[in-house]
Protein backbone atom coordinates (compact mmCIF):
# COMPACT_ATOMS: atom_id res chain seq x y z
CA UNK A 1 0.00 0.00 0.00
CA UNK A 2 1.22 3.46 -0.92
CA UNK A 3 1.05 5.93 1.99
CA UNK A 4 0.72 9.54 0.87
CA UNK A 5 1.35 12.79 2.73
CA UNK A 6 0.56 16.10 1.06
CA UNK A 7 1.96 19.60 1.30
CA UNK A 8 -0.60 22.36 1.83
CA UNK A 9 -4.32 22.61 2.47
CA UNK A 10 -5.52 24.02 -0.85
CA UNK A 11 -8.57 23.08 -2.87
CA UNK A 12 -6.37 21.15 -5.31
CA UNK A 13 -4.93 19.12 -2.43
CA UNK A 14 -8.46 18.48 -1.21
CA UNK A 15 -9.44 17.07 -4.61
CA UNK A 16 -6.28 14.98 -4.77
CA UNK A 17 -6.95 13.39 -1.37
CA UNK A 18 -10.47 12.44 -2.45
CA UNK A 19 -8.96 10.49 -5.34
CA UNK A 20 -6.36 8.89 -3.05
CA UNK A 21 -9.03 7.81 -0.56
CA UNK A 22 -11.07 6.27 -3.40
CA UNK A 23 -8.12 4.05 -4.34
CA UNK A 24 -7.74 0.73 -2.51
CA UNK A 25 -3.97 0.68 -2.92
CA UNK A 26 -3.23 4.13 -1.47
CA UNK A 27 -3.88 5.76 1.89
CA UNK A 28 -3.73 9.38 3.01
CA UNK A 29 -1.41 9.73 6.02
CA UNK A 30 -1.37 13.45 6.73
CA UNK A 31 -0.51 16.91 5.50
CA UNK A 32 2.31 19.37 5.94
CA UNK A 33 1.17 22.88 6.85
CA UNK A 34 2.86 25.90 8.45
CA UNK A 35 -0.30 26.49 10.48
CA UNK A 36 -0.60 23.55 12.92
CA UNK A 37 -4.32 24.11 13.62
CA UNK A 38 -5.25 24.31 9.95
CA UNK A 39 -3.16 21.23 9.17
CA UNK A 40 -4.74 19.24 12.02
CA UNK A 41 -8.26 20.17 10.90
CA UNK A 42 -7.48 19.33 7.26
CA UNK A 43 -5.92 15.99 8.21
CA UNK A 44 -8.85 15.04 10.46
CA UNK A 45 -11.37 16.04 7.78
CA UNK A 46 -9.80 13.56 5.35
CA UNK A 47 -9.13 10.72 7.79
CA UNK A 48 -5.37 11.13 8.03
CA UNK A 49 -3.27 9.95 10.94
CA UNK A 50 -1.29 13.10 11.76
CA UNK A 51 -0.26 16.51 10.55
CA UNK A 52 3.24 17.89 10.10
CA UNK A 53 4.60 21.40 10.56
CA UNK A 54 8.13 20.83 9.25
CA UNK A 55 9.68 18.52 6.66
CA UNK A 56 12.13 17.22 9.25
CA UNK A 57 9.26 15.97 11.36
CA UNK A 58 7.63 14.34 8.37
CA UNK A 59 10.69 12.09 8.17
CA UNK A 60 10.96 12.06 4.45
CA UNK A 61 14.14 10.28 3.58
CA UNK A 62 16.31 10.98 0.62
CA UNK A 63 17.46 8.02 -1.32
CA UNK A 64 21.04 8.01 -2.40
CA UNK A 65 21.45 7.99 -6.08
CA UNK A 66 23.61 5.25 -7.45
CA UNK A 67 26.18 6.60 -9.78
CA UNK A 68 27.06 4.64 -12.82
CA UNK A 69 30.74 4.65 -13.55
CA UNK A 70 31.74 4.47 -17.15
CA UNK A 71 34.54 2.29 -18.31
CA UNK A 72 37.40 4.25 -19.96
Amino acid sequence: MLRIATIGTSMITDDFIQVVNANDQAAFVGTLSRDAERGAAFTAKHGGERNFTALRRARFRRRRRRRLHRQP
